[in-house]
Formats: C-alpha cells, structure tokens, sequence
C-alpha cells in the first residue's frame, strides 16, 4: 500500500495544481470551501431544491458534491463546515 501511495501522491498533486486547487495553501482550501458552501445555503434559503419545489439536474450535481465533501472525508473539516462546527487544520 505505501508504494502505491507513493507512486500515486505525486500525480494526484500535480493534478490538483493544473486544476488550481493545488495552488492554494490548506487554510486557503478550507476557506474557499466554507465560502462556496455559505453561497449554496444563501441560494436554498428555505426551498427544498435550488429551483423550487421539484429536483433538477442541479440538485443532483449539488448532492454528488456535498455527498463526497460529507461521506468520503470524514473527520475533515470540509465536513466540519457541513455540519456548522469550526474547522480544524489536517493533513492532506
């Protein structure tokens, strides 16, 4: 297993710089993120789905995120954020 993470780690982080979020610092990361999950709050308000009361293809790209940053990082404190607790700083 530590092999493949060696072989792997490198890639995964040149592919997070070519795509930006590589080119942030960790604070940076996780305040982009809390940024990004304050503005989807503001655009549900009180609706049930972002545009009214029936589900739309955003919906269901919006819950593909929000399950990842949820479900697969636990602990962390992009989940933290979700949840409404302060963020602590982690290794990633």
């Amino acid at each position: 297993m530590a092999f493949f993470l060696r072989m792997v780690r490198p890639k995964l982080k040149a592919a997070a710089y070519c795509q930006g979020l590589g080119r942030h610092s960790q604070e940076e990361v996780i305040e982009l993120t809390n940024e990004a999950i304050k503005s989807i709050s503001v655009i549900l308000g009180t609706k049930k789905f972002i545009l009214g009361n029936e589900p739309c293809e955003e919906d269901c790209a919006l819950f593909g995120i929000l399950s990842q940053i949820l479900w697969c990082a636990p602990d962390s404190p992009f989940e933290a954020l979700l949840n409404g607790k302060k963020h602590q700083v982690f290794a990633y």
